[in-house]
């Protein structure tokens, strides 16, 4: 089992609702390059794109099929059955339709909205992200903020984008800037166009955390990830575990993440550091916060490394940059392969995992993904989902899953 994530949604129709417009038509795109986002704008009437990142921006030149590209740079688009990509060199990052930047010119920082602000004034957090000087992805980075990070929500902007709003803040130690409500909760109440009410997480600040920290000292395995610096995504990878590694769970940090909470752990040959307890299993116990309880003893190898299952067959996923994705079972791991890209149906679908396990799950999530396998339905769910949120992903959904 493994992760294989193509930097963009994974998912089938990333401009659903939104149809292929005419030739003419000007058009803006956000497309997701995985730690942010790019922007592109279509100008058919001036035979050229701009290609907007962070360096700056670039023009793009009709390709003669409908699509731009920028040879020198090795940037390219197209919109091709409804499912905009963004091709930086040889990597296709998925791209959907998206307000278009206006042509004149803008405002931002202290009078980046129009008419449509509400004042607010009200206590929230950021759930991680970057700080820009207007309220969309279009408009430059002027910080970032941590997960956790306490704010004051100035001004909802009108600005809407995928559900949700964008906002002023601005936090204790004088940054300001707009943050999308996305990435963001609400203290005490829920606000209209933010994520969620802070409890629905148990974000907390530093000292919150440490308060709430429960000391353990028991026996546990990881499933296999990474190690980071502090108890969240947004903290730096130290080291990564194997699945199978046994660890000294030593504390329960407080800190929450879809539906399980951050450990500090270590081992025996002395790597220490936190992981979150969606990977993991407790020993001898459940333990709150803890994906499952590992039984007496250790779990088998990982099962994309197996010569021979108890199923006897062979299972594979092929996954492509648009959102397509196939499977296959056959008695062999060619055959399950060629099935798996048959319906994959797609010339960039490659395979991802292949195994001889019971169960294959897929789970998929804006800009992450995880395959699964176990020899239940259960565990090859759980590990798909443990995962897709170990990439960072805060939306994981089971897309998948077949056993044979």
């Amino acid at each position: 089992m493994k992760s294989f994530v193509f930097m963009g949604f994974l998912a089938a129709g990333v401009v659903s609702g939104h149809g292929i417009s005419a030739a003419s038509e000007s058009l803006a795109y956000q497309c997701n390059l995985g730690d942010g986002f790019a922007f592109v704008q279509t100008i058919p009437e001036e035979g050229r794109a701009v290609y907007q990142g962070d360096t700056g921006n670039l023009n793009l030149v009709p390709d003669g099929r409908g699509g731009y590209f920028n040879d020198r740079e090795e940037v390219s688009f197209a919109d091709q059955n409804g499912q905009p990509a963004l091709y930086l060199g040889d990597v296709a990052f998925a791209c959907q339709l998206a307000a278009p930047r206006p042509t004149g010119s803008q405002t931002h920082a202290g009078g980046a909205v129009g008419g449509n602000e509400t004042r607010l004034n009200a206590q929230g957090q950021s759930l991680g992200g970057k700080l820009r000087d207007g309220p969309g992805m279009n408009f430059r980075q002027t910080g970032s903020l941590a997960e956790g990070t306490w704010i004051t929500i100035l001004t909802n902007t009108g600005v809407r984008f995928n559900g949700y709003d964008w906002f002023e803040v601005a936090t204790d130690r004088g940054q300001r800037g707009f943050q999308w409500g996305g990435i963001m909760c609400s203290n005490g109440q829920q606000l209209a166009g933010i994520f969620e009410q802070c409890g629905a997480r148990s974000v907390q600040n530093p000292q919150q955390a440490a308060n709430a920290a429960q000391q353990l000292n028991v026996q546990g395995q990881s499933l296999g990830g990474k190690l980071r610096g502090g108890p969240g995504t947004n903290y730096a990878q130290v080291g990564s575990l194997t699945e199978g590694t046994w660890v000294t769970i030593l504390r329960n940090t407080g800190v929450r993440f879809d539906g399980y909470d951050w450990f500090e752990v270590a081992t025996d040959r002395g790597q220490r550091g936190f992981q979150w307890g969606g990977i993991m299993c407790s020993n001898g116990q459940q333990i709150s916060g803890i994906f499952q309880q590992c039984g007496s003893q250790p779990p088998q190898q990982p099962v994309q490394n197996r010569s021979t299952g108890s199923a006897g067959g062979w299972m594979a996923f092929a996954l492509a940059p648009n959102g397509a994705y196939g499977h296959g079972a056959a008695p062999t791991q060619a055959g399950a392969e060629q099935f798996a890209m048959n319906y994959c149906g797609g010339p960039q679908c490659r395979i991802a995992d292949t195994t001889q396990a019971r169960c294959h799950a897929l789970a998929i999530a804006p800009g992450s993904n995880g395959i699964g396998a176990g020899e239940s339905e259960q565990a090859a769910q759980g590990f798909a989902m443990g995962w897709c949120a170990n990439n960072g992903a805060s939306n994981c959904r089971i897309e998948y899953t077949y056993c044979q």
